[in-house]
Order: structure tokens, then C-alpha cells, then sequence
């Protein structure tokens, strides 16, 4: 490993048959969407808890979580504002 690089990678390649590229040194590039990379899928994990899925979803996909949570604030929002409307307008 030093050989190779005391010589500015020209020596010490690994050559077995048949030649192969190094997957792991250079891996293939990330799959991308309108120029940005589309990060792996994650697999799920089993918390059993509301609180800490929405905690790890607040830290792996940010963006999302803000989304998610103003979609839920506007239909919460939108929900008692029809309630209170109805209650005022038709005395419920």
C-alpha cells in the first residue's frame, strides 16, 4: 500500500485474473433526480412509538418532515375553524 502510494498510483495495483474495477475504492454514482442524488433507501425500524418515528423522520428527511407537519397544522387548522364556524353559524 505504501508502494503504491509513494509512486503516485503507478505501482502496487492489484492485478489478479480476470481484472476487475474496484467497487469498493470507486463506487458507482448515485442513482439522481434533476441533477441531485437520490439518497438509498433506508429500511424501516420497529420503535412502537409515534414520538420517536416522527423523531427519526425529522432527522433523516428534514424537508419532508417540515411538509408533513405544516399539511397537518392546515387540515387541523382547517377542521376547528369549520367546527367553530358551524357551532357560530348554526348554534350545533
Amino acid at each position: 500500500m505504501e508502494l503504491h502510494y509513494n509512486t503516485k498510483h503507478l505501482e502496487g495495483i492489484a492485478s489478479e485474473a480476470p481484472p476487475a474495477p474496484a467497487t469498493i475504492a470507486n463506487p458507482p454514482p448515485m442513482p439522481s433526480f434533476g441533477g441531485y442524488p437520490i439518497p438509498p433507501v433506508v429500511p424501516p425500524t420497529k420503535t412502537g412509538s409515534i414520538a420517536i418515528d416522527i423523531i427519526l423522520m425529522k432527522r433523516s428527511h428534514p424537508k419532508a418532515f417540515w411538509v408533513y407537519t405544516a399539511l397537518v397544522v392546515g387540515l387541523t387548522a382547517l377542521a376547528i375553524s369549520s367546527l367553530f364556524a358551524d357551532i357560530l353559524l348554526f348554534r350545533i
